[in-house]
């Protein structure tokens, strides 16, 4: 892999964390700035990406001390081995590998992804 040493989820950092002192400490920040960056309402850069003639695409990106926790918690949540039954947000894993790994089945569920990716475009 990329030298990155993943873990199993029981052995994160995150798992049956029992006190928010060991969450402060592990991200890196006081209570007083954890509870400053969920009270702000400046957290975020909001703009607009031009796409496909007459559409856009809506950004939130945040800033500064809350892009760095996020940055660290996602750095933390990245090293957890990924379960056998996750596939598009596992390296090397993704739609049509899980499709294969269904493919003999005898029951294929459809569901309706409108209302979870309302960005994606109807096709038949």
């Amino acid at each position: 892999m990329s030298g990155i040493k993943y873990h199993a989820l029981h052995q994160s950092a995150f798992f049956r964390m029992g006190s928010t002192h060991r969450l402060l400490r592990l991200l890196g920040v006081t209570d007083d700035h954890l509870r400053a960056l969920s009270r702000s309402d400046e957290l975020y850069s909001e703009y607009d990406i031009p796409k496909k003639p007459n559409k856009k695409r809506h950004v939130e990106e945040p800033r500064g001390d809350l892009k760095k926790v996020q940055a660290r918690v996602a750095k933390l949540l990245a090293r957890i081995q990924p379960a056998d039954y996750l596939y598009c947000p596992a390296k090397r894993r993704c739609y049509v590998t899980n499709a294969a790994r269904h493919r003999h089945n005898r029951v294929i569920r459809c569901l309706d992804l409108k209302e979870f990716f309302p960005s994606t475009p109807r096709r038949r």
